[in-house]
């Protein structure tokens, strides 16, 4: 079933170097998954269907090492199995192997989501209302914009049957986070990727930016080649949230 995907995403941003960095390469940062801040983000069972053939070569490259020595020579397959299943499935063993997993694949993920104006995420991944968010149109880089997924948020832990199954566990994430309205890119790249500068459409300011850091952001936005770049400041009223242009500066950064 073809996914109905959301041309314009948000990114909440704290206003530090890395961002300024993301700024001015162009460059957006793809997560390992012990970079975020869920600890059961893209974790995930595998099932005994999955595990068991898995452990089973595990302990036969074992055994084989072991049967050099005359005092297990006589040791079969099945019986040693047996002996070591505890051991393989244990905490220790289990945390390595989902390492090994994870960093073999290479999958990594960066975060979005499609509401600009959750005074949470403003609070916890701005800085409290003095960092950003950003907003992007992916579609002007298609090779990310066609690896957005929707975020499934579900209690239930996600049990892999096999490894073309691994994404579905990378897309859920338990019921707390369902807020966030979190669309993500999955990727075998983990580090940097490159966006399409014409896909950053504006900068939100938090109500508590800074100023100066107003100034430095256009600066640097300037001199990186951007171009219509819009400012909005987040408010607040009465009767709520709004999102308003950003009068005292201009409104797009169109390079000189």
């Amino acid at each position: 079933m073809e996914i109905d995907k959301p041309r314009i995403v948000y990114k909440y941003h704290s206003i530090n170097r890395y961002l300024f960095d993301l700024l001015t390469s162009g460059q957006l940062w793809f997560s390992h998954q012990n970079e975020l801040n869920d600890p059961y983000d893209c974790k995930y069972a595998l099932s005994d269907n999955f595990l068991t053939p898995l452990l089973k070569k595990s302990s036969t490259t074992l055994l084989k090492d072991l049967q050099k020595n005359d005092a297990f020579k006589k040791l079969d397959e099945d019986s040693f199995f047996e002996i070591m299943l505890p051991t393989f499935k244990s905490n220790e063993w289990m945390s390595g192997l989902y390492e090994m997993l994870f960093d073999q694949l290479g999958w990594s993920v960066c975060c979005f989501t499609t509401n600009p104006m959750n005074e949470l995420m403003w609070a916890h991944y701005a800085d409290s209302n003095r960092g950003v968010c950003l907003e992007f149109d992916l579609t002007k880089t298609p090779e990310l914009h066609e690896k957005l997924f929707p975020v499934e948020y579900n209690d239930t832990f996600p049990e892999v049957n096999s490894m073309d199954k691994l994404p579905t566990a990378l897309l859920r994430k338990g019921k707390v986070w369902i807020n966030e309205s979190e669309w993500r890119i999955l990727t075998n790249i983990r580090g940097k990727k490159d966006f399409n500068k014409e896909s950053l459409n504006a900068i939100h300011f938090g109500y508590n930016v800074d100023r100066k850091n107003i100034d430095k952001i256009r600066e640097v936005l300037a001199e990186s080649g951007y171009s219509k770049v819009g400012f909005k400041q987040l408010k607040f009223r009465v009767k709520g949230v709004t999102l308003n242009p950003n009068n005292s500066q201009v409104q797009s950064t169109d390079k000189e």
